[in-house]
Order: C-alpha cells, then sequence, then structure tokens
C-alpha cells in the first residue's frame, strides 16, 4: 500500500516554468544555463513556502540533466531521477538549523574537493543558512572564497540580514517575493481539478488569504481542510473552521457596532466568537488588517478582492469612517497585541480596547436646546456666533473625530464657576478628564519622589509581579459592577513594569494618566480596590514611559557596576525632573520644608515671647 502523500510534497515544482510567480528567478537562472555562465554561488532569500529550495533543486537538475529540453531539465533521464528523491550523492542538501556547530560544518566542507561521482557539478544547497554560527560562516567562507570549479553552493534563508556581509558579498543574490492571490487561486484550482476536490470557489479565494502570499501553506491548508470536510463541498465556514479566521461578516458587525458607540453588542459577539473557539489574538489581528484594508479601499484605487468586500454592510462601513477613526482604531488594536506579552488574560485587554475604540466613534447629534443656549456643529463647518455655550465644560475640544465643536465664553456662561473648578471625581477613567491633565499649562516641572522606585527596584522580585498581574487581572473581571470597578479601569492604559512586596511601579504613556491616578481620592481607591480583590494594600507610583525607561536605565546601569566590584550596596537614583507632573511627594515634602522654614525665623526672630499654635 503506497502511503500519503501531502499535497505540498506532491505538487512540488519540478521545472523552472511550473514555479508560481517567480519569473525574475527562473528567467535568469534558465538564462544563465543556457549561456553556461553558472556562479560558483547563489543567495536565496525571501520569505517561507515560496519556492526557494524548490528552484535549488530544479538548477541542480538543470545544469546536471543529460537531455535538457530548453533549459529546463527533463525529469527522465537517471541523475534526474536520483535528485528527484534524494539519491543522487552529488546534490548534497544541508539544513543549517541541525549543522550550527563549527566541526560539522568543517567535516562537510571537508569533501569539497572530491570530483563528482556521476554528475557534472556537485552542488550544496544549505538551507536556513542564518543559523550557522560566526565560526561556521568563516569555516564557509574560505571554501567559498576559492571553490573547485565542480562545485555550487546554493544558500537558502528567510533573514538574510544575519548572514554575515563577507558571505553575501561573494554570491550571486535573489530575492524571492511573497506570491500573489491571482496567482495561488489559479495553481490551487490546477490542483483541485487534479485531486477531484469539491470546494467552493469563495473558499478557495479565503484559502488564498489564510496563506498569506506561502504557496507551500495553501496547499497545506487545502489539504488539511480537505480532511476536515471529507468527501463533502468545501465551504467558506470550513475554512474558516480549520484556519481559525474570521469571515467579514463577523468583522463588519463589530466595526459597525464599535463606530456606534455600542460597546455592548461588541463585546457580546466577541464572547460569541471566543465561545467558537476563536483566538483572541486572531480577532485582534483580523480587526487590525481588517481596517487598513479599509483605510487602503477609502484613499487608493487599489482593488482589495476580498469575500465579503461588496457587501451593502461593508460599503455602509466604508463611507461612515473617517481616516481618524480608523487611525486611532488601528493605534488602539496594536497597542492592544502588545499587551498581550503581558498578561494570560487577552481577553480583557481586547474588551478594555473595544471600549476604547467606541469612545471614538462617531457620536450622536444632540438636539439644539435655545433655553440653554446649547449648539452643536457637524462636519467641521465654521462656527458664526461666537458667544455661545456649550452644556459640558469637560468635553475634549482638541477631538475632531467627535465632529463635536463647541465654542464657549466663560464671561456669559451660568456655569463658567463650574468650569474653573476642578473635574469632579470620574465614575471611570474617561479620555476627557485626562486630556484636561494633560493640557492643564499650570502644572510646573517638579522632581518625583526617588524613595518608593529605589525600594522597589532594590527588592524587585519577578515572580512577585507576575502573580500580581495576574491577580490584578481576575480582579478587575470579578469587580464588574461593584463600586470599585471605577478604580480598577483607572490602571487600564497602564502596564506594571515592576514590583515587590513594597509596592509597584505601573507605566502609561502621557503624563496626564499619572497625574490622574496619582490623585490623593483616585490613589487610595486604586489601593483600596486592590486591598479588597488582591488580599493586599500595595503602595505604588505611576511614572510617565518616557521617565521609567530613564530610571530603569540608570538602575541597571549601576546594578551591572555592583556586579563588576562585586558587592551589594543599596542603589540611590538621581532625582530626575520630568516637565507635567502634578502629584509629587517631593513638592508636598519642600513645601512642609518652606513652612517649617517660616516657623523657624518667626521664633528665632522673637523668642519665648511668641507662642505658636
Amino acid at each position: 500500500m503506497v502511503s500519503y502523500r501531502a499535497l505540498y510534497r506532491k505538487y512540488r515544482p519540478q521545472t523552472f516554468s511550473e514555479v508560481v510567480d517567480q519569473e525574475h528567478i527562473t528567467r535568469t537562472l534558465s538564462n544563465a544555463v543556457s549561456a553556461s555562465r553558472i556562479s560558483h554561488a547563489y543567495l536565496f532569500t525571501g520569505p517561507r513556502g515560496i519556492g526557494k529550495t524548490s528552484i535549488a533543486r530544479i538548477f541542480a537538475k538543470a545544469i546536471n540533466c543529460m537531455n535538457p529540453i530548453n533549459q529546463e531539465p527533463c525529469n527522465e533521464c537517471e541523475i534526474c531521477k536520483s535528485i528527484m528523491d534524494g539519491s543522487n550523492p552529488d546534490v548534497i542538501e544541508i539544513d543549517a538549523a541541525s549543522r550550527t556547530k563549527v566541526d560539522q560544518m568543517r567535516e562537510t566542507l571537508e569533501k569539497v574537493s572530491f570530483l563528482p561521482t556521476m554528475s557534472k557539478y556537485k552542488v550544496y544547497i544549505i538551507d536556513e543558512v542564518h543559523m550557522l554560527t560566526v565560526n561556521s560562516f568563516n569555516a564557509l567562507l574560505k571554501t567559498l572564497e576559492e571553490p573547485p570549479k565542480h562545485v555550487i553552493f546554493i544558500l537558502c534563508t528567510t533573514e538574510v540580514e544575519k548572514v554575515i556581509p563577507t558571505i553575501r558579498s561573494r554570491c550571486q543574490r535573489f530575492d524571492f517575493h511573497l506570491i500573489s492571490k491571482d496567482s495561488m487561486i489559479k495553481r490551487l484550482k490546477e490542483v483541485i481539478v487534479e485531486e477531484r476536490i469539491k470546494i467552493e470557489n469563495s473558499a478557495i479565494s479565503l484559502l488564498a488569504e489564510a496563506a498569506e502570499g506561502g504557496m507551500r501553506d495553501a496547499l497545506s491548508l487545502l489539504d488539511q481542510v480537505s480532511s476536515f470536510s471529507l468527501n463533502e463541498c468545501i465551504t467558506e465556514d470550513d475554512v474558516l473552521e480549520v484556519t481559525g479566521k474570521l469571515s467579514t461578516e463577523y468583522l463588519t458587525f463589530i466595526a459597525l457596532n464599535i463606530l456606534k458607540g455600542d460597546s455592548t453588542l461588541a463585546i457580546n459577539e466577541l464572547d460569541e466568537l471566543i465561545k467558537k473557539g476563536k483566538e483572541v489574538e486572531k480577532i485582534t489581528q483580523g480587526l487590525i488588517t481588517f481596517y487598513k484594508d479599509i483605510l487602503i479601499l477609502k484613499n487608493t484605487d487599489k482593488d482589495i478582492n476580498k469575500v465579503g468586500y461588496d457587501s451593502n454592510e461593508f460599503m455602509e462601513l466604508k463611507e461612515k469612517l473617517s481616516n481618524e477613526n480608523i487611525y486611532k482604531y488601528i493605534e488602539i488594536l496594536t497597542n492592544t497585541m502588545n499587551d498581550f506579552r503581558f498578561s494570560i488574560n487577552k481577553r480583557l485587554y481586547l474588551e478594555l480596547a473595544f471600549i476604547k475604540m467606541c469612545e471614538n466613534g462617531v457620536k450622536p447629534i444632540r438636539e439644539v436646546k435655545e433655553d440653554t443656549k446649547v449648539f452643536v456643529q457637524e462636519e467641521k463647518e465654521e462656527i458664526d456666533n461666537p458667544n455661545v455655550i456649550f452644556d459640558n465644560p469637560f468635553i475634549n475640544k482638541e477631538k475632531e473625530d467627535e465632529h463635536i465643536k463647541p465654542i464657549i465664553n466663560l464671561e456669559e456662561s451660568p456655569i463658567k464657576e463650574e468650569i474653573k473648578q476642578e473635574p469632579p471625581v470620574i465614575e471611570e477613567p474617561k479620555k476627557e478628564e485626562i486630556k484636561e491633565e494633560i493640557k492643564d499649562t499650570s502644572i510646573t516641572d517638579v522632581g518625583y519622589d526617588i524613595d518608593l522606585i529605589e525600594k522597589i527596584l532594590n527588592n524587585f522580585d519577578k515572580g512577585f509581579k507576575e502573580d500580581l498581574i495576574l491577580k490584578i487581572d481576575k480582579a478587575v473581571k470579578e469587580s464588574k459592577g461593584s463600586t470599585l470597578h471605577k478604580f480598577a479601569l483607572l490602571m487600564g492604559d497602564g502596564n506594571i513594569v515592576a514590583s515587590s512586596p513594597s509596592g509597584f511601579i505601573i507605566s502609561f504613556q502621557e503624563v496626564g494618566y499619572c497625574n490622574l491616578i496619582m490623585k490623593s481620592d483616585n490613589k487610595e481607591g486604586v489601593k483600596k480596590f486592590l486591598s479588597t480583590y488582591v488580599d493586599k494594600e500595595l503602595d505604588f507610583i505611576a511614572l510617565p514611559f518616557e521617565l521609567w525607561n530613564k530610571l530603569s536605565n540608570e538602575f541597571v546601569r549601576k546594578y551591572k557596576l555592583n556586579s563588576t566590584n562585586k558587592t551589594q550596596e543599596y542603589i540611590k537614583l538621581t532625582p530626575i525632573e520630568f516637565p507635567g507632573l502634578k502629584y509629587s511627594k517631593t513638592q508636598e515634602k519642600e513645601d512642609k520644608k518652606k513652612e517649617d522654614d517660616v516657623f523657624q525665623d518667626i521664633e528665632n526672630l522673637f523668642g519665648d515671647i511668641l507662642e505658636i499654635k
């Protein structure tokens, strides 16, 4: 009984003409064979699964074939057949990933000087050559500089930048590109006809999209989905089930609800997808690609031919989404992908991302009320009346995405006193209040209290940090509906970058977030949240990422110096002033010191005759 062969092996190209979408390479090599202009070394570079090793084998057959036909191997002679079944002793394939040691490379190269046994040329095909060590590269370099006339090297790699320059400069380099979707569909249809597979045209298109430019991946997926359907006609749903990707219908539904600001429906749809076994990372990546495609379609003439992009819902979404919306959505989703590295509760981060994205969607237009003198302007039109009162003093006036452009006349406003006050304690950390913190021009540069930072870093406990992150992720979920949940959400945009039993450091991209969470009432609320759900009240400090980067680099530098000097001194950090930090223990200490100094001066002046109460 003949064992089953995978489709990508069965349909591996055997001639230059069978190679898909790499004509710039096959034509050059075919002409080189025809003109007998064979180089001693070639470097094939490009993504996986696009034909590098296959073309290397075809080239080895073409230069050694006994009966070539128009510079193509005949695949019938003894040499061609032996190369195809891997029994030819003169075509040596080396997996550099498993033979990285210099001794192994030297052992291989010792046989280079031996003449071919049955072929005209001895061909060394070194796959994943970038995995070789520096010493192995140096051993190969000497042979590559002055190889025998009967030896040809073909080096294949997916990461050409890791190949040392002295090797690259001695090779003819060929850059392989990803295979186009149309070429991939054409090749898949040829295989489908040959294998008599029943499949819908839309499913073929989805297979080509899922392969992302790799012909080998496309054939492997076809093989897999054929086994999944087993004699039944393969549908779009079958392909989506096997690949784990989302249909355009799901993506469009989520995107429409995000645009409308309906986070409930968007999160409910996320729940359904997760129940169906979809991975959070693939959902996130699918949304990023989806928004990227919309951006391209809105701003270029490029036709992105994907299944579902011609539906009425998709066209509605394309018309309503602004470039600013899309930029913000992609930024939020990309940051969420980065956050996945620091947590096993990835679902929580994506839910928070949906909420943030809903805040940046198209806001419903409020009615005009003459009695409150509210005026709402749409689509960035100019406002003619300068004496207009807007009913929300804390709205973000710099946010053009919301299509609301208020003008506030503080002198005539009946709420002018309320505007001048600090924003009240918020129920949840909304963008508007954070932006007010960020743009507060009255904030002066102050030094940041360094004691707690030093204490945490000197007693840093990686295990404690990982355990704390897991507990907080769980606590955020459990606290939903409680009065403390708003303090959990305050931490949503931050990353816990260091911790110890003394406390932890949470880092934010913007100074305004640090100011918001470090306000005394908010900080106490967060500490109470932690004590309730994490069973321990921990002190913490919020740092802008830029400041954290400086402090951590300084700490690492001094830590390495201690290690070099073999000392265990307590590491002290240089106090750093940072613009915009509003809540600072250092500032409080300085104010208290000034107050004490004033009383001391009075006491020195008047002596015992003054009683200070």
